[in-house]
């Protein structure tokens, strides 16, 4: 992927007709020919995303996907464009089709994969890292990065994560499941399981008709 291509989804001063324009119709099509950007057909934007990409590493949005980063354009807005980061070499983000987020960032150092028909709610984080180290002497060194805690997540299919939810390191949801909103899920969810709070917990599942 060129620098200048990088820089392009980085700004965020075009009018908005611009940006759709641009970001939807010629944008993302350059992008999906690279080797580390992949995005499917018929993908809809609305604003301007950020887009980060660690050297040796891989962003794959699927068919249908719809990304809004701008708060007009969703009902409870947007506090920051949506986020789509690798923070290491190898590390992956793999979207499945039919994706909707509105805000959301996505950062992963290991890899976050997501299934098919995920319905992720405005400002909500998945993050696979914990970007610091727990020891002070290594937080305060150059190698804090480094030596932070990664551990991939897996998000099934048909998941409904609300609003201003956190999806932390190593957890894996069920198909079907849904996330309360600012739930902040630490530990794994079984399908078709409603969790809600910090620390989230169950307190539901949905009915299989």
């Amino acid at each position: 992927m060129s620098s200048l291509a990088l820089q392009l989804l980085s700004i965020h001063r075009y009018p908005s007709f611009f940006t759709d324009l641009v970001l939807a119709k010629v944008l993302f099509h350059y992008l999906s020919i690279s080797r580390n950007f992949r995005v499917g057909k018929s993908a809809v934007v609305r604003g301007l995303p950020i887009l980060s990409l660690a050297r040796h590493s891989f962003i794959r949005i699927g068919d249908h996907s719809y990304l809004i980063s701008r708060s007009r354009n969703t009902a409870l807005g947007v506090n920051h464009p949506v986020i789509l980061r690798t923070l290491k070499s190898g590390a992956r983000i793999c979207i499945g089709n039919h994706f909707r987020a509105s805000g959301v960032t996505l950062c992963a150092a290991d890899s976050i994969l997501i299934g098919d028909r995920v319905t992720i709610g405005a400002n909500a984080t998945v993050t696979d890292t914990d970007f610091h180290a727990l020891d002070p002497a290594i937080r305060s060194s150059p190698e804090d990065a480094a030596r932070a805690t990664a551990k991939p997540i897996c998000i099934g299919s048909d998941v409904f994560i609300g609003g201003g939810a956190m999806i932390l390191k190593g957890v894996q949801i069920g198909s079907g499941a849904v996330i309360g909103a600012a739930a902040i899920v630490t530990r794994d969810v079984p399908e078709r399981a409603i969790v809600v709070g910090n620390p989230a917990r169950q307190v539901g599942s949905i009915a299989i008709n």
